[in-house]
């Protein structure tokens, strides 16, 4: 028998995808992500989220599964690639307020990732995890400027660099850092920038950056095209399809209310009622006219001494 030998890539793939659908109908060829800063290029008509979602496990698949290298096995647990994958760059993860301050945000992320018992220091100096992921994007921050700056006062590369900074923290035993949207960066030399520190974060966990824009390949160290897909139309933008012309409506003659005073008829009929009034049968509400009652009698005290009208016989 002939024994089927694994390639190289595989065998050292620390994520890999196998006939994965998305949930809107997306196909994905499967792929290999080998240790390194790996550049994936998507067709802008591709829900890059959505794929983003999908392999760090936020989001189901249709079909399809995602394998992550946890030590000489590959599992695709939910949970174990949830902590394996680091997810920044996707706005329904990792969406921050503009105007809190930044030693607020960071500390409020490292308390959702911590035991219930574990104090969180104040100062971002003395936070290890957020030591360690600020040191590998190279993002500088004393506790001073922590303390009142705001993300909506940082540049777009600064508000990028805290993105991941926050994903980091978020998951310490992360294996990969899944990158999304870095076409935000609309600035080509901070762009540039933000891949050189991301190669920086490659040296110790595998960084997978999505992007539309493949002019930035020789920066990576490997480079995934899914804008030329071979399997399939996944990625064809679908049919125009014209919407059927409505039929012409006639034209409708519109009654013009007027504002004549209407014609009263104040003549007496027979039972004594004026001739503008109707019936109850007409359907109309009728005020009832208001019943006069009588007074009840008061009862009179007989007199005292009583009146005789003579001897009794």
């Amino acid at each position: 028998m002939d024994r089927q030998r694994t390639s190289t890539s595989k065998m050292q793939a620390v994520l890999q995808t196998r006939e994965l659908v998305l949930v809107n109908g997306d196909t994905v060829p499967d792929l290999d992500i080998l240790p390194g800063l790996t550049l994936m290029h998507c067709n802008p008509l591709l829900d890059a989220a959505t794929l983003a979602m999908t392999i760090g496990g936020r989001l189901a698949s249709k079909s399809g599964e995602v394998l992550v290298r946890s030590g000489h096995k590959r599992l695709s647990n939910k949970k174990v690639i949830q902590k394996s994958i680091a997810l920044a760059g996707v706005p329904e993860v990792d969406s921050i307020e503009p105007r809190v301050p930044i030693r607020s945000i960071v500390r409020e992320q490292v308390v959702w990732t911590s035991h219930w018992w574990q104090q969180v220091p104040k100062e971002l100096s003395q936070i290890d995890r957020y030591q360690q992921a600020a040191k590998l994007l190279d993002f500088h921050l004393d506790d001073d400027q922590a303390k009142t700056t705001a993300p909506a006062s940082l540049n777009p590369l600064e508000s990028f660099q805290l993105r991941i900074v926050l994903a980091l923290i978020a998951r310490p035993e992360a294996s990969v850092l899944l990158v999304n949207d870095i076409d935000g960066v609309r600035n080509v030399a901070l762009r540039r920038e933000l891949l050189q520190r991301l190669q920086g974060v490659a040296e110790k966990m595998a960084v997978v950056v999505l992007s539309t824009n493949a002019l930035d390949k020789e920066l990576c160290h490997h480079f995934i095209d899914l804008d030329n897909n071979p399997l399939g139309q996944a990625f064809q933008a679908p049919p125009q399809i014209e919407a059927p012309k409505e039929p012409a409506r006639p034209n409708k003659q519109i009654d013009v209310p007027s504002f004549q005073k209407p014609h009263l008829d104040y003549r007496r009929r027979s039972d004594g009622r004026a001739g503008t009034q109707r019936r109850r049968s007409d359907g109309e509400f009728q005020k009832p006219k208001p019943q006069i009652v009588a007074p009840p009698k008061r009862r009179q005290a007989p007199q005292f001494p009583p009146r005789f009208n003579g001897p009794r016989t």
